[in-house]
């Protein structure tokens, strides 16, 4: 769902700017891998989802992905970047508690 309090662009915008044929936004779109609504025969897209455009730019101009590993991407790169925070974290974590067991062991051992 939409946010009405976020800056929206057309699709016809986001073409131009980054010159892109419409038919590979459209099929970003149509394929749900960019959050948009339709207004007036228009698609608007969120500007937070331009970072997940150019993502999709790079990898599939790029890096030759084609489109349907841009689909399988779309749906695993939310994983991963949770996967990451989650490691940071709990990485985080040990070190705390290291730091925390080392002086208890040092203490222990006098």
């Amino acid at each position: 769902m939409m946010d009405s309090t976020h800056k929206l662009i057309s699709a016809h915008e986001i073409s131009r700017i980054y010159q892109l044929n419409s038919d590979f936004l459209h099929y970003l779109l149509l394929n749900g891998m960019i959050e948009s609504s339709l207004q007036n025969n228009e698609y608007w897209i969120l500007e937070d989802e331009l970072s997940k455009i150019e993502k999709f730019i790079y990898w599939h101009f790029e890096l030759e992905v084609n489109r349907e590993g841009l689909e399988v991407l779309s749906r695993l790169w939310p994983q991963l970047e949770s996967l990451q925070k989650e490691i940071n974290t709990l990485h985080h974590q040990v070190k705390v508690y290291k730091s925390f067991h080392s002086s208890e062991i040092l203490d222990w051992e006098d």
